[in-house]
């Protein structure tokens, strides 16, 4: 998500909700007191608070200081995405390395088993027994050489077995290393959001408040009892409309 994305989901509808707030707190106040006098003319006005707050010279600087804040965080994030990303690609080098070389040992017990094999049927040997004389004739046969291989002694396979072993147990502890990382980012992730939206709400109140307190002087000198959102308005009769007024105060410092 943007930062300008973040400033529009989060801190245009904090002003809205804040303010649905605000003067609903300020007609229970106003209807209480002038329960009291009737005689007394209750008058309405309304202010564009979208546009007051856009203008507020407080509400630019407190924009880039959240973008900045945002992006702080976005930064923090893409660290922490980047080592996880590095251990992955060990775990899959490390993978494919452990494969070959079970592999490997895998072809040096099968020429182990078949050298055996081979020698013997080289030294071969038949009996023939002669039935006349009642002797035995010892034969020693030589078939055809079979293509040379270097033996593999049991001490390689194992040395080479052991080396597997020690790469698993390696292994091992790197994917345990990337879970957690995987589980930190997950934490800092919602972590940052949740600072990010402390924050929004502080910067947002802040500029309310200013713009709270001209609302008030403005109403005390032109004899408005309540003041609305313009978006709240639906129907009314002889409602002023305070937007340019409260601009003009802002622009006036």
């Amino acid at each position: 998500m943007s930062n300008k994305n973040i400033f529009l989901n989060f801190i245009l509808p904090l002003v809205f909700v804040i303010l649905l707030i605000t003067p609903a707190v300020t007609v229970e106040i106003s209807l209480d007191e002038q329960a009291a006098d009737s005689d007394v003319l209750i008058n309405v006005g309304y202010v564009d608070i979208e546009k007051v707050f856009e203008a507020h010279p407080m509400a630019k600087r407190l924009k880039e200081e959240f973008y900045q804040k945002a992006e702080n965080k976005k930064l923090e994030l893409q660290d922490a995405e980047a080592k996880i990303s590095s251990l992955k690609k060990v775990v899959v080098s490390s993978t494919t390395m452990i494969d070959r070389m079970k592999e490997e040992v895998k072809v040096m017990k099968n020429i182990s088993q078949n050298i055996g094999k081979n020698i013997q049927d080289v030294i071969k040997t038949s009996s023939t027994i002669d039935d006349e004389q009642g002797t035995v004739q010892i034969s020693t046969q030589t078939p055809q050489q079979p293509p040379q291989r270097k033996p593999v002694d049991e001490k390689t396979i194992k040395e080479k077995e052991k080396q597997i072993q020690q790469a698993e147990e390696e292994l091992a502890l790197i994917k345990k290393d990337l879970e957690t990382q995987q589980l930190e980012l997950i934490k800092v992730t919602k972590k940052n959001k949740e600072e990010l939206i402390s924050y929004e709400k502080e910067l947002t109140n802040r500029v309310l408040a200013d713009i709270y307190h001209i609302l008030d002087r403005v109403s005390q000198e032109n004899r408005i009892t309540i003041i609305l959102d313009k978006k709240q308005v639906v129907y009314g009769q002889s409602m002023k409309d305070l937007t340019d007024t409260v601009l003009d105060r802002l622009r006036g410092r």
